[in-house]
């Protein structure tokens, strides 16, 4: 039996996005100073952004042996900004240019067919249109990606795909990425919040609030901290999905934003959760077995500046 995985690795995928803006005069923030902070644009910018995803899931059915799979995901995607409009739409296109993957565990059968599956999005191409607050108003790419998929995999990877990689996940992920910076001037000790929702395709998702803070401001870098603020877990289980409750432990992290150029200079997050699914039993119909989960994500994202076409 393949047990079911939680990948929430959509985040450093599609939400990393980090303009590379030209170079301005120094201009030194005061750490006391109310300044506001936002992204800044160009036409025609290309990067390159590179992403370590590292994933323990731990398993363990009622009354059962502990179950243990890792999984360490390296992936590269190249940005490139297409058009700035006048009242400060963004438009841009994303390439997955590679995804590297290695699993170990108890069951690796299951291990692999879930890092395969991130797998094939590679070679993904999607095109993004920001609003002016940020928001992403449109994600093209992803029907044009799974008919690419159905070319060599059968109809079952397709629905699996489908189902674990969904479209609006990855609208909310990239949305998290550029939509967290309030539009109130911030200084050092300055605090926000906002609601975000977690998929756990199939069976549910949870909410929960993140809580950022300004930690410090040293030489126009500004260092921002997240973390979240209890959880709250909906589940979907109907049919033929198993039930299931899930509560977030953790999910913190730090950002450095570059309040000079608009970008963003890099991203730490860790992502910790634990709860249950109710597995049906194959041998014994109208039955089920209680199977706990806990799983450990750390994600790490640097950028390189791209110059040159591709």
């Amino acid at each position: 039996m393949r047990w079911p995985w939680f990948w929430l690795v959509w985040t450093p995928l599609l939400a990393c996005f980090i303009p590379a803006a030209s170079a301005q005069s120094p201009s030194l923030l005061d750490p006391k100073q109310p300044r506001k902070l936002e992204w800044k644009f160009k036409d025609k910018d290309r990067f390159v952004v590179d992403t370590q995803m590292n994933l323990t899931q731990i398993r363990k059915p009622l009354g059962g042996l502990e179950q243990r799979d890792v999984v360490s995901v390296a992936s590269t995607s190249s940005f490139q900004v297409i058009k700035v409009e006048e009242d400060g739409t963004v438009l841009f296109e994303q390439k997955i240019d590679s995804i590297r993957y290695r699993y170990d565990g108890t069951e690796k059968i299951s291990a692999a067919a879930t890092a395969d599956l991130i797998g094939k999005l590679q070679g993904a191409v999607f095109r993004i249109t920001l609003g002016p607050d940020r928001t992403v108003k449109k994600i093209e790419g992803y029907d044009e990606h799974l008919k690419k998929i159905a070319q060599t995999n059968p109809p079952d990877v397709v629905d699996r795909f489908k189902t674990q990689v969904q479209e609006a996940d990855l609208k909310a992920a990239c949305e998290e990425g550029f939509a967290f910076l309030p539009e109130e001037p911030l200084k050092v000790g300055d605090e926000w919040s906002r609601k975000i929702k977690m998929s756990f395709a199939p069976f549910g998702k949870l909410e929960t609030t993140l809580q950022y803070t300004v930690k410090s401001i040293k030489d126009n870098r500004v260092t921002i901290t997240v973390s979240h603020k209890g959880s709250d877990f909906t589940s979907q289980g109907a049919g033929m999905i198993p039930k299931s409750d899930f509560t977030l432990d953790t999910r913190s992290g730090t950002m450095v934003f570059d309040a000079q150029n608009g970008r963003l200079l890099s991203s730490d997050l860790t992502i910790k959760f634990h709860g249950r699914v109710d597995i049906p039993n194959v041998s014994l119909p109208g039955t089920q077995t209680e199977m706990a989960y806990s799983q450990l994500q750390t994600i790490k994202i640097t950028v390189r500046d791209r110059s040159s076409a591709r």
